[in-house]
């Protein structure tokens, strides 16, 4: 009787424990669905394109010029008389060849008168080395007194500074003799020339200017550049 009576209990009571907990499943079935439609989103298309060559959609006409890759500017360092241009456009040039000179005559005459300059302060050096000498050997021997001593030192010093000036401004007279010849420095074709002789020119003026293409490979194949201005609608 009693277990039949609990059986009874319990087979009244199971249909309301499943509508209490029928709503809860509900739940955490609808929330494990959501999760896994979040955690696994549906692949997107992708369209590709293959990239192929054609044609502008407008054709631009240009004016320019055709000029060397690289291109090197000659001119004398110091201003002069044209007396000599011995290379034209077109003509191939070497690194030692001469390609223009000026008049060298007052340059000439100034490295004469440094050299004299240098002379004569070499034999005044060799003086005042022999009046010190003396100065020295008499002050050792007590014959003469320490400031007659000083000035001889000092009329020395005096002097090997001054050889040593004149040897500068000969070597400066040198260089600007040597700067009278214009040479080309690189191998190359010339491509523009300006000046012509028996003509004044100032230092480092378009009178005196050549450019020159230097020479890339031994087979002398230069590259060039085009050089147009684009109008600003373009830019």
């Amino acid at each position: 009787m009693l277990l039949s009576s609990g059986y009874s209990w319990f087979s009244g009571r199971l249909p309301r424990m499943l509508l209490v907990a029928a709503p809860a499943l509900i739940l955490m079935l609808s929330g494990c669905t959501r999760e896994t439609a979040e955690g696994a989103p549906p692949p997107r298309p992708v369209r590709t394109v293959i990239v192929e060559k054609g044609g502008l959609a407008e054709s631009i006409v240009l004016t320019g010029q055709i000029q060397a890759e690289k291109e090197v500017a000659l001119a004398f360092r110091i201003g002069g008389r044209i007396v000599e241009r011995s290379v034209d456009t077109g003509d191939r040039v070497t690194p030692d060849q001469v390609v223009a000179k000026l008049d060298p005559q007052n340059e000439l005459n100034s490295l004469r008168s440094q050299r004299a300059a240098l002379s004569a302060a070499k034999a005044r050096l060799e003086q005042d080395s022999n009046h010190f000498d003396r100065q020295d050997t008499l002050l050792k021997q007590g014959w003469t007194t320490r400031a007659n001593f000083d000035q001889a030192q000092r009329a020395l010093r005096t002097a090997q500074a001054a050889v040593d000036d004149a040897k500068a401004q000969v070597e400066i007279a040198e260089d600007r003799v040597s700067y009278t010849q214009l040479k080309a420095g690189l191998t190359g074709t010339i491509t523009r020339r300006a000046g012509n002789p028996v003509r004044w020119c100032r230092q480092v003026r378009w009178c005196s200017r050549l450019r020159a293409i230097p020479a890339g490979t031994p087979s002398s194949t230069f590259r060039l550049k085009c050089c147009a201005r684009l109008p600003e609608r373009l830019m």
